[in-house]
């Protein structure tokens, strides 16, 4: 039958079928009415949610679960910016937009940057995988980093350097230069502040290595997708000195800072006017939709309210990283962004391990690193920071998994560690 419930309970009623009640507990079971029930349920009984989960890249705020793995800012946009989107709903959805150009003077408005020094795309991630069409030589990359853009080249065009823990993942500019120089890469990219180790870059390093490549003269791609998020260090940006510098691109991701990953948002600067021009020829004619449209629309009027959001982050991240330096199990890494690097130490679970068991049992989604190029990658987690109160959450049940007394390094969790409760608030999902 194709049928509800109800129904069919109804039918067997008036022919005389007797039922009989058992109380079970809310937790064993859900009502599966379409297929999306149908993914829940899916997610809800499994024995592998924390693959699940990955598996996704993304989404994660349809599950009962608090994602401390997306990297975003909770405190923006604002309540006012949100509603003038709402109430025009119905008419941003029937109706196309504009092409991307027209937001242009909205954003160069906003950024106080030129609009013939930008481009709009759906994402940095669209701009990362047009680069091998507009660069036909090799590019650098460090790594651990933003994979994809190592994964958007052939690996046959792609040099690699390698940074590592004990000098606090630092770009080391000597080495660099001389990887340059026998490498020659037509483009190099920085992230800064990286992710995910959240180390800055500074601007004097960036110009150095600019100054000092001037025979190579190639690119470098300067990705500042969360320098909104490093407190003072935000004038590091190289953003509003293009014209001084003609061989830097920066990309930036709205999706992080301006809270709006589901709008799909980013862009390219640059004072290289052929480098735009060609990266304009591979974008489709409307390549961000309407509600990307719309925000822009509205966006330079709450300039105040932005900058106030970021700052917020900025004093709950420092606020994470108090606390979880309390923990013995990490070794916690200095961050410029709003998340966090941690490096459990030895006699620990493993960063899978113990991001499994977050999930499991504490509904808490964590990055564990152990798809990075990095030393003992699956040591590491990045642990983005949320607000105040799901950050304490999240730290309860670090404690819970790593401080107990009954644990045993060794043998890792012992059985039934993962049973034991926090305070209800600090169990569930928001």
């Amino acid at each position: 039958m194709n049928d509800y419930y109800e129904v069919t309970f109804k039918t067997a009623c008036a022919q005389g079928v007797g039922f009989r009640a058992i109380e079970v507990d809310p937790g064993t079971w859900i009502e599966i009415d379409n297929l999306y029930d149908l993914r829940i349920a899916s997610y809800q009984f499994s024995e592998h949610k924390h693959a699940l989960l990955s598996s996704q890249h993304g989404g994660y705020w349809r599950f009962p679960v608090t994602d401390h793995a997306l990297i975003y800012n909770l405190h923006f946009p604002p309540a006012g910016l949100k509603k003038l989107m709402v109430d025009r709903f119905a008419d941003i959805a029937l109706n196309y937009p504009a092409s991307s150009g027209a937001s242009l003077p909205l954003l160069s408005d906003f950024l106080g940057v030129p609009a013939d020094n930008l481009v709009i795309a759906n994402g940095v991630s669209e701009i990362i995988r047009l680069l091998p069409r507009i660069f036909s030589g090799n590019v650098l990359v460090f790594e651990p980093s933003f994979n994809e853009f190592a994964n958007a080249f052939p690996v046959e065009r792609v040099t690699t350097i390698r940074l590592t823990a004990h000098n606090q993942f630092a770009l080391d500019i000597e080495q660099t230069l001389r990887v340059i120089e026998q490498r020659q890469p037509e483009a190099i990219v920085l992230v800064t502040p990286n992710n995910p180790t959240g180390g800055l870059i500074s601007r004097d390093t960036i110009l150095e290595l600019y100054r000092r490549t001037q025979d190579q003269a190639p690119y470098l791609i300067v990705d500042e997708s969360f320098l909104d998020f490093a407190g003072d260090a935000r004038d590091q940006s190289l953003l509003h000195d293009l014209l001084a510098w003609p061989r830097v691109i920066v990309l930036r991701s709205m999706s992080k800072t301006f809270g709006i990953g589901g709008l799909r948002l980013g862009y390219a600067a640059s004072a290289d006017q052929d480098w735009l021009n060609a990266l304009r020829k591979e974008l489709p004619i409307w390549n961000i939709n309407g509600f990307a449209e719309e925000f822009m629309l509205n966006l330079p009027q709450y300039r105040k309210e932005y900058a106030a959001s970021c700052a917020q982050v900025r004093r709950e991240t420092d606020g994470l990283v108090a606390q979880l330096r309390e923990i013995e199990a990490l070794e916690v890494f200095a961050t410029a962004s709003n998340f966090v690097l941690c490096r459990l130490k030895p006699g620990y679970p493993s960063a899978p391990e113990l991001a499994a068991l977050l999930v499991d049992d504490f509904s808490i989604f964590i990055k564990e690193c152990s798809g990075k190029v990095m030393d003992d990658a699956d040591r590491y987690l990045r642990i983005s920071s949320r607000n105040r109160e799901q950050n304490d959450r999240l730290v309860d049940a670090l404690k819970h998994v790593l401080l107990l007394d009954d644990y045993t390094p060794s043998l890792g969790p012992c059985v039934g560690l993962s049973r034991l409760p926090l305070s209800q608030d600090a169990a569930l999902s928001e």
